[in-house]
């Protein structure tokens, strides 16, 4: 499955979960450059976990780092590092 593929799958079932969760998820965990994208492309490229996400365009905006970061926003990382690496989801692997 690809990377987009996946993340439309995942946003198709998020809008079955709780309002709460709901409400974690939509602050960046879909957005190009949101922390879950970022984790998520972090582990595509074979990169150390390390949180970020970009303010708006990756590589195109403010890049904002961990000790920046609110803990939904380091767990949408997280999130998306764990899926990729449950995907089994590295470059050149699918």
């Amino acid at each position: 499955m690809s990377k987009t593929s996946h993340q439309t799958t995942k946003a198709n079932a998020i809008e079955n979960e709780s309002s709460a969760d709901w409400t974690i998820k939509k602050s960046g965990y879909f957005r190009h450059g949101g922390p879950y994208d970022r984790g998520y492309a972090d582990h595509w490229y074979d990169r150390p976990r390390s949180p970020h996400y970009f303010e708006g365009a990756t590589y195109q905006s403010a890049k904002i780092s961990m000790k920046d970061m609110t803990k939904a926003q380091k767990d949408a990382y997280y999130a998306g590092y764990s899926d990729a690496a449950e995907d089994n989801a590295r470059k050149g692997s699918l």
